[in-house]
């Protein structure tokens, strides 16, 4: 089932007690949930998540805000679910959503099992927390998107790890012009903590770990393959 543009709610009451639309818990069967290009998540989700039976396989949710609960609410999605994608902001490199509630503590072993790919994007992270992620046993793709701060100790910190599942890791750098220049092509919009060198560090770890690197840092590390035909920031 999926939502579209700009869509804020679900046809629900907050406490789900709308005889017409009232869905009880672990009732429906579904497998793939999408919310594309909404203005903002609201807390009636919640219900969705509880009423989905296990054998749930996908969630995705892109939008600008949501609701301070959604992090805590994400305990209800059943641990079947083994793709996870969910990006707050656009893909403009300053952030323009609103306040994201901390997924610091939501993707762990015990609530997520069974995920094989998550792909987040947004300020949901600390990006203390990014090596917590390769615990996820099943994990083999991780993709960490525009506006979630990176470091680059982190980042090391998650390719060291003994046993890693993940297998693909795509990191996204934001890009814009350099305002001191006329016509100038886009150039990386670096973190505080994750820059050119630290670029290159991780891309080396990836290389020891056996982990494939894709996503915009391939650009901005010129690691990219300029014969493809990507739009590449390169010049």
């Amino acid at each position: 089932v999926g939502f579209g543009r700009n869509y804020t709610g679900m046809p629900l009451s907050l406490d789900n007690t709308l005889p017409r639309y009232r869905l009880e818990p672990r009732s429906w069967t579904l497998t793939t949930v999408t919310f594309d290009e909404m203005s903002e998540v609201g807390p009636s989700i919640k219900h969705l998540f509880a009423s989905l039976k296990p054998g749930f396989k996908r969630l995705r949710i892109e939008a600008l805000r949501c609701y301070d609960g959604l992090a805590r609410d994400m305990a209800l999605v059943p641990s079947t679910v083994e793709i996870v994608d969910i990006n707050f902001g656009s893909r403009c490199w300053i952030y323009d959503g609103g306040p994201i509630p901390s997924f610091d503590n939501v993707f762990t072993p015990a609530r997520f099992p069974h995920l094989k790919h998550l792909h987040i994007g947004g300020p949901l992270l600390d990006a203390t927390h990014i090596p917590s992620l390769g615990d996820l046993p099943t994990l083999k793709c991780l993709a960490l998107g525009f506006h979630l701060p990176l470091s680059g100790a982190a980042l090391l910190s998650l390719l060291e790890k003994g046993s890693l599942p993940i297998k693909h890791l795509a990191l996204q750098i934001c890009a814009g012009p350099d305002p001191t220049r006329r016509k100038a092509r886009p150039r990386p919009r670096w973190h505080a903590e994750f820059g050119a060198a630290d670029a290159r560090t991780v891309w080396r770890a990836a290389e020891r770990a056996g982990v494939e690197i894709d996503g915009s840092i391939t650009c901005a590390i010129k690691k990219c393959d300029l014969a493809d035909g990507h739009a590449c920031w390169r010049e």
